[in-house]
Formats: C-alpha cells, sequence, structure tokens
C-alpha cells in the first residue's frame, strides 16, 4: 500500500476527489488499508462505501455540503436533493440548517439509507445542477421552512429571492403546493414575511426580527434631498416615519481608514440634516432580540418626540 500513501491515492479518485471502496477494492486497496489511510487523514470517510481525499476537503460548511452531495450521487444514482441541500445545489446561501447530512428523495416507499445522509420518498420534478438532480429552488425553500422553522425559511427564502434565481410566483406557488403538508403555516408565515430585497444574511434577520415584532420597514430605500440629488440608500425605512434602521457589521470599519470613518460620517450628517434619525443593529443585537428591540422603540419614541 506504500504506493497509495500520496500522489497515488489520487489516480484511483475521480475529478471531485471521490472514491469508492468498491473502486479502491478493484485496485487492490482493501478495506483495512481504507481504515488506515482514513486515520491517517488522508481520507475523509463520507458514507459507507464513499471517501474523499483529505488534501481536497472545502473547509466551509457549504462547501463540504457540496462534497457530500456528491458523494451521495455515488451512492444512489437515482437520488435527487431536496431541502437544504437542494438550496446549496441551486447556488443559494443557507441559513439555521444543518448541513451535516445531504437530503436526498428517492424511489422508495419509507426513507431509509446509510448513516450520514437523510432519505424521503421519491420527488415528483427535479431540474439538473452542478451538483445533480434538485427539487426546483421554491420547493427546496418551502421545504427549509418547514423542516426548519420560520425565520431559517424565511432568511433562506430571502437571499433565494434576492438572487434573482426564483420568482415570487414560483414560491407562491409552491406554498400553496404544500397546503396540506403538517406545518404547512410556517412554509404561510414565510412567504407573507419576505421581501426579496435583503442583500445578507445579517440584513435578512433584521427584517425577520423588525417584521415579527410589528415594525413595518421598507427596503434598501434612496433617501435624496430637496433637490432631487442622491444622499444614501439605507437599509430600512420605518413606514411612516423618517426612522432608518441599519445592520451595522463593522466591517467597513474594521481597517480604521480615517477616509471611510469620515464619508461614514458625512453619510449620516447629511441624514440627519433632511430629518432622518439612524439606529444600528450589530450582530450581537441580533443574537439577543429582545436587546435589539429596545434599541429599536427607543429609538421611536425619541424619534416622535423631535420637533
Amino acid at each position: 500500500m506504500a504506493a497509495y500513501d500520496g500522489e497515488g491515492l489520487t489516480s484511483l479518485c475521480d475529478e471531485h476527489g471521490l472514491l469508492t471502496a468498491r473502486r479502491a477494492l478493484e485496485s487492490g486497496v482493501t478495506d483495512r488499508c481504507l481504515q488506515r489511510l482514513t486515520r491517517g487523514g488522508l481520507l475523509v470517510h463520507l458514507f459507507r462505501g464513499v471517501y474523499l481525499l483529505g488534501s481536497r476537503r472545502v473547509l466551509t460548511a457549504e462547501g463540504f455540503h457540496a462534497q457530500l452531495m456528491r458523494g451521495a450521487r455515488l451512492l444512489f444514482a437515482d437520488a435527487v436533493f431536496t431541502s437544504s441541500s437542494a438550496v446549496v445545489g441551486h447556488g443559494v446561501e443557507v441559513y439555521g440548517a444543518s448541513l451535516a447530512q445531504p437530503i436526498i428523495r428517492r424511489p422508495v416507499d419509507r426513507g431509509q439509507g446509510p448513516r450520514g445522509m437523510v432519505v424521503r420518498r421519491q420527488a415528483s420534478a427535479w431540474v439538473d445542477t452542478a451538483y445533480g438532480p434538485c427539487v426546483p429552488l421554491a420547493t427546496a425553500l418551502v421545504e427549509v421552512a418547514i423542516n426548519r422553522g420560520v425565520q431559517a425559511g424565511m432568511v433562506t427564502a430571502e437571499l433565494a429571492l434576492a438572487s434573482g434565481k426564483v420568482s415570487r410566483a414560483e414560491f407562491g406557488a409552491a406554498i400553496e403546493a404544500v397546503a396540506l403538508w403538517p406545518h404547512s403555516s410556517r412554509a404561510k408565515a414565510v412567504g407573507r414575511l419576505v421581501r426579496g430585497q435583503c442583500e445578507s444574511v445579517a440584513e435578512a434577520r433584521t427584517l425577520f426580527l423588525l417584521l415579527v415584532n410589528g415594525v413595518e420597514v421598507e427596503c434598501q430605500v434612496e433617501i435624496c434631498d430637496p433637490d432631487g440629488r442622491f444622499v444614501a440608500r439605507v437599509d430600512f425605512l420605518v413606514t411612516g416615519t423618517k426612522l432608518v434602521v441599519e445592520f451595522d457589521g463593522k466591517v467597513k470599519y474594521a481597517s480604521g481608514d480615517p477616509e471611510v470613518l469620515w464619508r461614514e460620517k458625512r453619510r449620516e450628517d447629511a441624514l440627519r440634516a433632511l430629518g432622518y434619525d439612524v439606529v444600528r443593529l450589530t450582530w450581537a443585537d441580533l443574537e439577543h432580540s429582545a436587546q435589539a428591540m429596545a434599541k429599536v422603540r427607543r429609538a421611536l419614541a425619541q424619534h416622535a418626540r423631535r420637533p
């Protein structure tokens, strides 16, 4: 087996760095050798009978999930990816759903499969993606909402709609199609909340926080001065007010560049000169929703008292 302790092992794998136990055995690599290579870190054991070159493992959750998806297809050529796996397959970021196991549909009477993946009954429709057949994106988004809850469903759907990879009409039709499913109310709630305008997970989570707490907002609002000159585009504007809510990830300030800080100060000064107030939410606020909403409500109260 010395020949397979390095580059020789790569020759046994496919273009994605994947290796099946059957292919290994045909090349003289026994199960015991595969175990030794796995313990040594040269291989990663994905599922029963499927391995990945350790040097090819992607460190991001979504990147590694895509590798798991490709591995699942080596075991089940009839697999169709669904739920969060299908969202990954369509190239959309997933929020609030575990990506530890691929979720597939197969022509079986009941869910069954090897450890490390979730198997459900056959899909009624699918489309081809770079990672294999997936249910349509709208269907996948609905399943994320049903399986993982309203916030996970709303944030993921918000990103998908904003990307332009799915339309409101398609998403609405997918929600109607599951009207009789258990927990379909979660998908309906997501349909009422999504706007399809948020550009990041942070913004989508901020929108969710505001809406579920009864604060109606407009998204991605362009603000101009009385002469029509552009001043700023803000994340959210509380409906019927001049209170701006923005997510502040602090990334743009991390460099300490005086020019960046000066531009941001001028931007906020220009907004205040037009009668706008600004409240900023951070990652810490999003992790403590009561704290975040207290900050927003204080800002609303102060704004209402402004002459």
